[in-house]
C-alpha cells in the first residue's frame, strides 16, 4: 500500500510571500539635492530612512538631510549604510568604498512584488544617472587589463631604451620596477584617489586634489606611451 505523502503546507494558509531582490550599485557620485531624491524613494516603504556614513576616523547618522546644512561631507568615507521600512517592506543598503569586488549593494524586501518591480526601476535609474567612470579602478577585470597594458609598454619602452648589451642589469631593473610600480598603483593608489563613493562636495583633501589633476593626467600618459611605442616600432 502506496503511503501518503507528507503535508508541508495548508493551501489556504494565509502566511505572505516574501519577495527579496538585490541591486549591485555602480561607482557613482551623488551631492545632498540627489541624495533628497533617492529618500523620496525610500520613504514609499512609509517609514523615514535612516542613514550611516563611515570614515577611518568618524561616523554620523542622520534622517534629515537639511539637518546637515552647508556642511561638507567628510573626507575618506569608507561606507554608506541606509535603511528603510520595518518589518515589510524594506529597502537597505550599503556602498562601501573601496569596492574592488562590487560588494555593494541595495537589498529590497516585500509580501508584494509589483511594489518591489517599481521600487527596483526607480533605484536602477537613480544608480545610472549618478554613476561615475571610478569603477575601472575597482572593477578587477578592468585593472587587470589596464594593469597589463601599462606594464607592457613600460617593460616594451625600457627594453628598447636598454638595448645594449653593457646595460642589461639596468634593464632587469627596470623590469621589475615597472611591474611592482604598476602592481602599487593600482592596488593602493588608484582606489584612493577614485573612490567607488564620491558625495560632493567634500573636504579638500590630497586625493581630492590629485584626483582633479589625474581625470586628464592618466588618459594623456597611456596616449603618450602608446604613441611613443608605435614611434619606435616604425622602422
Amino acid at each position: 500500500m502506496a503511503k501518503t505523502p507528507p503535508r508541508t503546507e495548508d493551501s489556504n494558509s494565509d502566511t505572505p510571500v516574501t519577495y527579496t531582490r538585490i541591486i549591485h550599485v555602480p561607482s557613482i557620485t551623488i551631492n545632498k539635492e540627489d541624495l533628497n531624491s533617492l529618500i523620496s524613494i525610500l520613504e514609499k516603504t512609509g517609514q523615514t530612512p535612516t542613514f550611516g556614513i563611515e570614515t577611518g576616523q568618524e561616523s554620523l547618522s542622520f534622517t534629515n538631510i537639511q539637518s546637515l546644512g552647508s556642511e561638507k561631507w567628510p573626507a575618506n568615507i569608507k561606507q554608506l549604510r541606509f535603511r528603510s521600512g520595518y518589518p515589510l517592506p524594506q529597502i537597505s543598503g550599503y556602498i562601501d568604498s573601496p569596492d574592488q569586488f562590487t560588494f555593494s549593494k541595495i537589498t529590497l524586501e516585500a509580501n508584494n512584488r509589483d511594489w518591489i518591480s517599481a521600487r527596483t526601476d526607480e533605484l536602477t535609474r537613480f544608480l545610472s544617472q549618478h554613476r561615475n567612470w571610478h569603477s575601472i579602478f575597482h572593477n578587477i577585470k578592468y585593472t587587470v587589463v589596464q594593469g597589463i597594458l601599462l606594464a607592457g609598454l613600460l617593460i616594451y619602452l625600457s627594453l628598447t631604451h636598454f638595448s645594449q648589451p653593457d646595460q642589461s642589469p639596468f634593464r632587469v631593473i627596470s623590469i621589475f620596477g615597472s611591474i611592482y610600480a604598476v602592481m602599487a598603483l593600482y592596488a593602493f593608489f588608484l582606489p584612493k584617489v577614485f573612490p567607488f563613493l564620491v558625495l560632493q562636495p567634500e573636504h579638500p583633501t590630497t586625493y581630492t586634489r590629485l584626483r582633479s589633476a589625474l581625470k586628464f593626467l592618466i588618459p594623456a600618459i597611456f596616449v603618450g606611451l602608446i604613441v611613443q611605442a608605435i614611434l619606435i616600432s616604425l622602422p
